[in-house]
Parts: C-alpha cells; structure tokens; sequence
C-alpha cells in the first residue's frame, strides 16, 4: 500500500481548515513566533491543537518544519523591524531579540537565506528605496 499523501494526511485531520487558521491566529494575534523558546508543544498547546495535528500541519500545508515555520516568520517580523522609523535607532542586535531569535548565528543565516542579503544590506536596500520615494514626491 502507498504511503499517504499529504493531501490525505490532511484530510484525515477534522476541521482542518478550523485548525489552519488556528495556527495563522497563533502567529498573527497571539505572535508566538516572538516567543524565544516556543517550541511545537506548547504552540500547540496556546492554540488548542494536539501536537501531532499542528505538526502535521505546518509540515504539509506549509510545507515547512516546526522550526522552519517559525523563523521563516520571525525573518518577516525581523524585516518589519529593520524597516520600521521606530525601530530605526535599534541595531540588528536589538531588532533579531525583538523577533525572537535568541542566537545571532541562527538569525543571520535563516535571514539570509530567506531574503538573500544580510539583515543590514536588507535595512540599507529598504532606506535607500524610502529616501528615492521621498525625493521624488
């Protein structure tokens, strides 16, 4: 017998599409992927999933693993905050604790594999973008 798909591995998850968006909820609302040591058990957990299920999830619809689901979402927090005027005294430091990277090696790799560019090439190419924008209006 074939192994499941991953089509059938989702489908064999009721309400999936009830528990996929409880997962978008835990990133957007709850913002777990800011929690330093999250890990797949206590997301789960925050958002009323079994482990298995969110596993599942994350693995087939995202495509991803746990750990990669996270840090692929804190890069997009990372470069809100590389972007952001608020933030715009905070140094890369500051900004990957404030994404919730807890090592800076993990950061600047996942970063840079992600965007192709170093956090401060990434900060740089984005200020550069503004001040053009903003010469010419």
């Amino acid at each position: 017998e074939a192994a499941p798909t991953e089509k059938d591995r989702l489908r064999e998850i009721s309400q999936v599409d009830e528990k996929c968006e409880a997962v978008e909820r835990g990133i957007r609302e709850k913002q777990l992927h800011l929690e330093s040591h999250i890990n797949l058990e206590r997301f789960a957990e925050q958002v009323g999933l079994k482990p298995r299920e969110l596993s599942t999830i994350i693995n087939d619809y995202y495509r991803q693993n746990f750990f990669e689901f996270i840090n692929t979402q804190r890069v997009e927090e990372a470069k809100r905050l590389l972007t952001a005027p608020e933030c715009a005294g905070d140094t890369v430091l500051d900004i990957l604790y404030k994404s919730g990277f807890n090592s800076q090696s993990a950061f600047h790799r996942f970063f840079k594999r992600t965007t192709g560019m170093t956090p401060s090439e990434y900060r740089k190419r984005a200020l550069l973008a503004v001040d053009s924008v903003s010469v010419q209006t």
